[in-house]
């Protein structure tokens, strides 16, 4: 690896309004030294290593503002179910991971199938899911856990529920294990059930840990990002302890070539008080493996119709879905967290919980004002009140711009055309001033950011369709949809002094694109190719044709 290294002949967008456009750039060891013309670069330093764009378009490297760095190294290997339009098809795709049918222990694993895709599957409350009974007549004694796409819930053949042990009396109730008339499980299981259950089927060594963590980091770079904001404590046996080891052998062992700012999912309140007499806060570790918010998960999604919402589901009367904790219960661990100097990440996907999460930051902010930057993990169900609060208290939205692709199908019949006309924003909350960041939650979405920023700009479910775009109000520019992935990133985590332009001073962090996302036709978006991803002046990602 070179001290330095030169990009030449290109179209640098550097979103720096005082010089936004240049040719050329150096990044000399980790920080970009200068951008300017080919000649002022060249004179700076004939000796680095020079890389010729011809043309090409280089951006601020790519900023996921939330996904699951170990569960998308995981989901990498294992069955993926996404695109399934029917359960045999599902079936079909299991069938070469059967392995030997004699093994009756070793669990078979797939995720990403959406039942709002099978057509031959009734739809509504009666029946929103498959059941055991589709996955047992698979040729395998194997032990079967299939999770939809969101991964807020999940189904387990016969087999499976039996090592669970979860034909017995179980601690979650009927609410996350459904059941039959006769009280036997049907295979279903959501939310906290379902997290429980990941925690026996995945729950993983050191060493798997690792290679999880390097595939998820080596699929980043080929997509043009350079930091992301991770979720990755628990369902996969991971604790606090592991994970800080964890993020010591990448940095030794050079594994992980993105920059990881870690959102801490910790649910029990022994779990943060132990986390805060350790001495550990945001903003805490260094450039490459820094100490985020404390991650709350206070419901579920619309999808499983476990996201919590002010009113009945309109498919399902009688069902608002689940509130994980208590209005007060929140109230009291966001203001432990807010005392001593945490940011707080709440997982919101109803107007319900989205509620009850501004509810608790207010109180917070009101005993300690300063700059938080508490977050709403996804804030996909709203009305403009709950919006201009938000405004008004300085929270963060971090949205899943792909959601509003994969999610067309399911958001209309779950919240009806009132609660619709409020959902999914991007543009209204920006219109406000809420500071707003791109991200996938991969696994559940691809996490290429050029997908994230067709949704944003288009909000199409695929290229073409609808012309005008889904909910076409909420559409945004691709000058603002790049701030999402790429600046106010940067914010959330408190590092807009380092990243989320090329400013000389800030991280060497860039994407190369074959051609300029400004220009092109922003259906066209999904498949530009990514030709060059440098990350702290290291070449991460390089492409044949480059």
């Amino acid at each position: 690896m070179h001290s330095s290294l030169a990009l030449h002949h290109g179209h640098i967008r550097t979103l720096d309004p005082r010089h936004p456009v240049a040719e050329a750039l150096l990044i000399r060891g980790e920080t970009l030294t200068a951008v300017g013309s080919d000649e002022e670069i060249r004179s700076l330093d004939r000796n680095a290593e020079s890389i010729d764009l011809q043309g090409r378009t280089v951006l601020p490297g790519f900023n996921d503002s939330h996904l699951h760095t170990l569960g998308y190294g995981r989901f990498l290997g294992v069955t993926d179910l996404r695109g399934c339009a029917s359960v045999e098809e599902m079936l079909l795709r299991l069938r070469p991971a059967l392995g030997d049918p004699e093994d009756p222990d070793s669990w078979l694993t797939g995720r990403g199938w959406d039942q709002e895709r099978f057509h031959a599957l009734p739809q509504g409350p009666s029946r929103p899911f498959f059941d055991r009974s589709c996955l047992d007549g698979l040729p395998t004694r194997r032990p079967l856990l299939l999770e939809r796409n969101c991964g807020h819930v999940g189904v387990a053949n016969t087999r499976g529920l039996q090592v669970l042990g979860l034909f017995r009396e179980d601690p979650f109730g009927p609410t996350q294990v459904d059941r039959d008339e006769k009280g036997e499980p049907t295979g279903v299981l959501r939310e906290d059930a379902l997290e429980w259950v990941r925690g026996q089927v995945y729950r993983i060594d050191f060493d798997s840990a690792l290679r999880f963590f390097a595939r998820a980091g080596e699929a980043f770079a080929r997509r043009g990002i350079t930091s992301v904001q991770s979720d990755d404590l628990g369902p996969l046996g991971t604790d606090l302890d592991m994970l800080l080891r964890l993020f010591g052998a990448l940095r030794e062992k050079d594994l992980f070539p993105v920059r990881l700012n870690e959102q801490f999912l910790l649910p029990r309140r022994e779990d943060l008080e132990t986390f805060l007499e350790g001495g550990y806060r945001t903003g805490q570790g260094d450039g490459h493996f820094r100490f985020g918010p404390l991650k709350m998960l206070l419901d579920g999604s619309l999808g499983a119709r476990t996201a919590a919402l002010r009113r009945d589901y309109a498919d399902d009367p009688g069902n608002r879905g689940l509130l994980l904790y208590g209005p007060e219960a929140l109230k009291e661990r966001v203001a432990r967290a807010h005392g001593a100097g945490m940011q707080v990440a709440i997982h919101c996907i109803g107007d319900r919980s989205l509620q009850t999460a501004l509810e608790a930051y207010e109180a917070a902010l009101a005993e300690v004002p300063r700059d938080a930057r508490h977050t709403i993990v996804h804030c996909q169900v709203g009305d403009g009140e709950l919006y201009d609060r938000m405004a008004r208290l300085g929270v963060v939205a971090a949205v899943q711009p792909p959601f509003v692709a994969s999610d067309q199908s399911i958001a209309p019949p779950r919240l009806g055309a009132d609660r619709l006309a409020g959902a999914y924003p991007v543009k209204g909350l920006l219109d406000r001033g809420i500071l707003t960041t791109g991200g996938s939650d991969a696994p559940v979405e691809d996490p290429a950011p050029l997908r994230g920023l067709w949704a944003a700009v288009t909000r199409q479910r695929e290229p073409g369709d609808p012309a005008e775009g889904w909910l076409p109000g909420e559409r945004i520019s691709f000058p603002e949809a790049l701030d999402l992935y790429t600046r106010a990133g940067a914010r959330l985590s408190f590092e807009e002094h380092v990243k989320g332009a090329l400013i000389p001073g800030f991280y060497g962090d860039l994407t190369v694109l074959r051609e300029d996302p400004f220009r092109v036709n922003p259906e066209a978006l999904p498949d530009l190719p990514v030709d060059l991803t440098v990350c702290g002046g290291r070449i991460t990602w390089r492409s044949p044709d480059l």
